[in-house]
């Protein structure tokens, strides 16, 4: 039935050739007369077309088919919202939803650019510890390395390390320092990541001049192989720009689980690869 002199509650299923011929027939006649509801027909008729649109680019099926039950589901009596304005806010409702669940949290990009300066530093400062260079405070674990960091005033990372005791055998801080990168302050964290040399430096962003731009949605990380074949990640986030250099295998992502512990994340930072 019409909800009042207009058909608004059976276009969407006239759209979709759901109705039987006796209300296709009376649908059809009320068009014929009423342009307001012509008008609601071609804005739900976008509405489903952009539906499928979104299935086509790999949305779920459970998500897809509940944006499609929304939008050709009956009218309660009395709605006079324009159709598009329904279907479309579902429609991104639904797919703003599924994008911030499924967006990838972290992305790789090979190095096109020569090293930043700060980047070439941090590289230097790696090479300087293989070699010997001493560092001035041996930690006890991840939280002694970063408090002590912070009581030198050195920056700081916003998530602490919570290695399961595993792990701990497998991520070793062996060192900490407080030294100056080009015009930056930075806190330096020598690591031993399965038996091989982890150099991790930050500071803070304001201070870097040539710092990596951070990622809008996604974690950007930049990976370099240099020369010598360490592998360099550099990335800024939360106010901090980072160089981690390693001597292992692959891109050297899995230097990361110093600090992300997580499993679900860890397999993440596993599957990057650059782009």
């Amino acid at each position: 039935m019409s909800t009042g002199q207009h058909e608004v509650d059976r276009l969407a299923a006239f759209a979709e050739g759901e109705l039987g011929s006796v209300d296709t027939a009376a649908v059809s006649a009320h068009l014929a007369v009423c342009a307001e509801c012509r008008q609601a027909l071609a804005d739900v008729r976008r509405g489903i077309a952009f539906a499928s649109e979104l299935e086509a680019e790999s949305m779920p099926a459970a998500l897809a088919g509940d944006l499609r039950t929304q939008l050709v589901s009956p009218a309660s009596a009395g709605w006079r919202w324009p159709a598009a304005a329904a279907a479309l806010l579902i429609i991104t409702i639904g797919a703003g939803s599924y994008w911030q669940m499924h967006r990838p949290w972290a992305e790789m990009t090979e190095a096109a650019a020569a090293p930043t300066p700060f980047e070439a530093e941090g590289r230097a400062l790696h090479r300087a510890l293989l070699e010997g260079a001493p560092l001035d405070y041996r930690p006890a674990d991840d939280a002694d390395a970063w408090s002590w960091l912070g009581r030198q005033r050195g920056p700081t990372a916003g998530l602490l390390p919570s290695h399961s005791p595993d792990e701990r055998a497998r991520f070793v801080p062996v060192g900490a320092a407080v030294r100056h990168v080009g015009p930056a302050r930075a806190s330096v964290v020598s690591y031993r990541v399965d038996g091989r040399p982890v150099t991790l430096v930050l500071a803070n962003t304001r201070d870097v001049p040539d710092a990596p731009a951070a990622g809008l949605w996604s974690k950007r990380v930049t990976h370099r192989r240099d020369p010598a074949g360490a592998n360099v990640l550099t990335w800024t986030i939360g106010g901090g720009t980072y160089v981690m250099v390693s001597e292992l295998d692959g891109y050297g992502q899995r230097a990361c689980f110093v600090c992300h512990t997580d499993p679900k994340f860890q397999q993440t930072i596993q599957s990057l690869s650059p782009r």
